[in-house]
């Protein structure tokens, strides 16, 4: 499955006139854990891309030690044929 950075330019091969979806991803600890994740739910949703995905992340705490987890975000959608 292809997913394409919202940072991407180019043609991003979407069918315009099939129905997509915004879908996001629980909070993991790296970034590829949540781009995993949100391959998963567009492939669960039958959607075979996935265009304009972004990362989000927020500190938590645990004791002292402070860290990162990440959130993948994006618009599922289908390849035109």
């Amino acid at each position: 499955m292809d997913v394409l950075s919202a940072r991407y330019e180019g043609k991003t091969g979407l069918d315009q006139s099939r129905p997509t979806l915004p879908i996001h991803s629980e909070f993991f600890h790296t970034q590829e854990e949540a781009d995993l994740h949100l391959r998963l739910l567009a492939a669960e949703l039958n959607f075979d891309l996935v265009v304009q995905r972004r990362h989000e992340s927020k500190q938590q705490q645990d004791g002292n030690y402070v860290f990162r987890v990440w959130r993948a975000s994006g618009v599922a959608g289908h390849k035109a044929h």
